[in-house]
């Protein structure tokens, strides 16, 4: 993890005791419940992580409460910062992701609960990191034109680390669709990934295609037009990966809601598997 991580993680770390806040720390609360249009997963996990970021500066303690659809970690649990220690219930609601607003330390305020966060007219990751209270950070550790896949990922693996049952089932998908190196005859013995989670696996390129809405129920969709995975595009950006990283990936791991796609896409690529 970058020095300026690991530093909000020592002052996360220095405010829990027995795993509860101390009084003496300011925080701000990411909540999502059945009371709210929290987005689905992907926009969880993003919401959170711009949360990390709003939190980093302001010089808060971020603290996530998110119930809906299901306990969050039930699957993510605390990594390096213990985001479900216990506090006091906040007084206050404010919209700090709202695009067209600035981002306030709030120095009198002590706690209080982040509004909506996914979504249109929210501050994106980019946004966040352009604020002029997070340049700050990033230009005294001496980082200049920030990458967002880097902020994403050192947000992600500050935070969570995923449950044991998540990584045992995602084995089980695993060997199931064909990834283990005996699928493929011992051809790519030179090339097993030995990744704490993989071992014994081909290395291979994950795939998501989305068919639809209203896979989690409950959940009701946003915007106009439906989101939908092009399957030619990704198909298209998945042999691209080969030609660019030659002997490097050996098959694909397709996720989809979709199982008609699934085979299609299958019979057009026979290395990709599900």
């Amino acid at each position: 993890l970058d020095s300026f991580v690991k530093n909000y993680i020592d002052f996360h770390n220095s405010a829990i005791e027995d795993g509860r806040l101390k009084d003496s720390f300011r925080y701000v609360i990411y909540k999502c419940s059945d009371k709210e249009l929290c987005g689905g997963v992907g926009d969880r996990v993003l919401s959170m992580i711009k949360a990390f970021y709003l939190a980093m500066t302001t010089r808060r303690v971020l603290l996530i409460d998110s119930k809906f659809p299901t306990d969050l970690k039930k699957y993510l649990n605390p990594n390096f910062v213990q985001w479900d220690a216990e506090h006091n219930a906040p007084e206050f609601y404010f919209d700090d992701m709202y695009v067209h607003h600035p981002i306030f330390m709030r120095a009198d305020t002590h706690g209080y609960e982040l509004g909506k966060c996914n979504g249109r007219r929210r501050k994106t990751v980019t946004d966040l990191l352009e604020e002029d209270l997070m340049q700050d950070i990033l230009h005294h550790y001496g980082h200049f034109n920030y990458p967002v896949s880097r902020a994403i990922h050192q947000a992600f693996w500050a935070l969570f680390k995923f449950d044991d049952s998540v990584l045992s089932r995602a084995e089980e998908m695993k060997h199931s669709a064909g990834l283990p190196l005996p699928h493929f005859g011992g051809m790519f013995d030179n090339h097993i990934e030995e990744s704490s989670s993989s071992k014994g696996m081909v290395p291979y390129i994950g795939l998501h295609s989305r068919q639809s809405d209203s896979i989690v129920p409950s959940l009701r969709a946003t915007g106009i037009m439906p989101r939908e995975t092009d399957s030619t595009e990704l198909l298209t950006c998945y042999q691209t990966f080969f030609k660019v990283h030659p002997n490097k990936y050996q098959a694909g791991y397709l996720a989809s809601n979709d199982p008609d796609m699934k085979n299609s896409i299958q019979i057009k690529d026979p290395t990709i598997l599900f």
